[in-house]
């Protein structure tokens, strides 16, 4: 099912950022190493061989943190209403129990996150929470 939504849910999706290197057909984690890589060098060339400052983010750990309204916001105005209720569905539609040692918790459901469960849909419309309030509609 995963597979079937993809095509829609990119149609209807705000565009990625130039600078955008996941989540795209042929740009690897290689590429993006590479374009590090270069940025690196240009920057000690123009600072006076000064190494820049770099970050890296987890962005495994924002899947429990997305605020998924946003997420419907933003595509209320771009997917279809039947794209949109099976998305919906699909995330806010969510129970989760925690087995350990055997023993089963009580039932709960998530607030926020988009559960990594739909793998390749969840990092996509993690994206899409992340560049939304750039977009315009």
């Amino acid at each position: 099912m995963e597979q079937c939504l993809r095509i829609p849910l990119h149609e209807s999706s705000p565009p990625l950022d130039l600078a955008q290197g996941g989540f795209r057909p042929q740009r690897s984690a290689m590429d993006q190493a590479l374009c590090l890589h270069e940025l690196a060098q240009r920057h000690r060339i123009i600072n006076n061989n000064r190494n820049p400052i770099l970050v890296f983010l987890d962005i495994k750990s924002a899947y429990d943190t997305v605020d998924r309204n946003i997420i419907w916001r933003e595509l209320e105005t771009r997917a279809s209403y039947p794209l949109l209720g099976l998305l919906r569905s699909l995330f806010d539609d969510v129970s989760i129990q925690v087995l350990l040692s055997g023993a089963t918790s009580d039932s709960f459901h998530p607030a926020t996150g988009v559960l990594p469960r739909l793998h390749s849909l969840s990092t996509f419309i993690s994206v899409i929470h992340q560049f939304a309030p750039q977009c315009p509609p």
